[in-house]
């Protein structure tokens, strides 16, 4: 009997080293994936010279015409 507890905390054990190696891996796919994304979108902006942080610039500049006087 304890063996069969042994064996089955073994089991467990595991899988769950197997499904942690499985999330990091799925994280690293995931973190490569934007930082490629993020490559491309600079890659463009460069060669459209566009500007990536012209919407927080109209935003901070709404906000301060929000401002009373």
């Amino acid at each position: 009997d304890k063996i069969a507890q042994a064996l089955e905390i073994t089991k467990l054990k595991q899988r769950d080293v197997a499904d942690i190696a499985k999330e990091v891996a799925i994280d690293a796919e995931i973190k490569e994936s934007a930082d490629v994304q993020g490559m491309q979108a600079e890659s463009q902006a460069q060669i459209y010279q566009i500007d990536l942080e012209h919407a927080d610039k109209v935003l901070s500049m709404q906000g301060d015409e929000l401002e009373p006087a």
